[in-house]
Parts: C-alpha cells; structure tokens; sequence
C-alpha cells in the first residue's frame, strides 16, 4: 500500500494544469512568452515502452533511438507533461535526453549532461518531467553504455516508463492577469 502512494506522487517540476488555466510557454531564447489556454486536459496512463532495437550497445556507445513520437502522437497546440522512468538489467545504461534534437536538456554548454537511469529516475516512480510542446519541442532519447559490458539481448533488457498529462491549448490574445509559465528551454523547469 505504502508502495502505491508513493507512485502516486508528484516530482519536483511536475505540472498537473486544469481545464481553463493560463499557460505562458518561453520557446526562444529572447525569453518571450506565448499565451495559450488550456481546453482540454487528459490523462496519459502509465506507457511502457521497449524495443529489440535497442537491445545492441557495444561497450563505451551510443545509440539515437528516436523521439518521443516514437510513443505518443505530439500535434500542433498540445503539451505533455510526463513522469519519465527508466528500468534495465542490469543497470548499466544511461540515458540522454534533449529537446529539441541538437540542444541538452539536462545540461548546459560546455558541460556534462545529466544521463537518466534506473537509479535516478525508476521506472516504478519517475523523478524526471519532460514537456513535449507540439512538433518542434519534442525529446529526443540516446543510450550510453559507458561500461566495460556490451549490452545485448542476452545480457538484459530495457524499458521506459510515461505517465502524465495531455493539455490541448488554444492561443490568447493578450496577457493574462495570471498564468503558470513553462520554460522549454530551462534545465528541469
């Protein structure tokens, strides 16, 4: 039971937006704000996802496995907000993720970058929130094996895990008196 309430938690960054809610996106880096609000807000059950493609990772390699449409239908107007965890054994992958494709999201310029995995961000309760905002600020996904193991199917397996929301928004016109920023290009906003 104890178990289960702690799934059900939120990590820091998570958003859970309602119905008629404001929300000002920051997608340039001039840091301007677009308004939009929120028209339709649905529940994203928890997605498991894996792949025999990914099941082949030399020792100190990488493999771009896509992104995120690869498990949902990112549209024009629509914003995810999801809970990402990760699962493997044996626990010797990290995963990078950025968005859009040629940006770092859990890093910043001239630094290393934050790599995801089974222990920092379990596929059992995620730490880790990713926003997909329509087509254009999608996450993309890298595995690293940067042991002395190559990873195979023999080896072991791996698994992602999303849960989350799904918001349809329409754009306003104007600023309104209040509204819940999201930072597409902060680290972890």
């Amino acid at each position: 039971m104890q178990e289960a309430s702690t799934a059900m938690t939120h990590p820091a960054g998570y958003k859970e937006l309602e119905v008629g809610y404001a929300v000002g996106m920051v997608t340039k880096p001039s840091n301007d704000v677009d308004f939009y609000q929120i028209t339709n807000k649905e529940s994203v059950p928890i997605i498991h996802k894996t792949a025999s493609g990914w099941y082949t990772l030399a020792t100190s390699s990488t493999n771009a496995i896509g992104d995120i449409s690869d498990f949902l239908e990112p549209a024009d107007g629509v914003l995810y907000v999801l809970k990402f965890g990760v699962h493997s054994h044996p626990d010797i992958l990290d995963i990078k993720v950025s968005v859009p494709a040629a940006t770092e999201r859990f890093g910043i310029k001239n630094a290393q970058t934050m790599r995801v995995n089974g222990m920092n961000s379990p596929a059992h309760n995620p730490n880790v929130v990713l926003y997909c905002w329509g087509t254009s600020f999608v996450p993309n996904f890298t595995i690293e094996n940067n042991t002395n193991t190559p990873f195979t199917s023999s080896v072991g397996y791996l698994k992602f895990t999303f849960s989350g929301h799904k918001y349809q928004m329409e754009a306003v016109k104007g600023e309104p008196a209040t509204a819940h920023i999201v930072n597409l290009l902060g680290i972890n906003e």
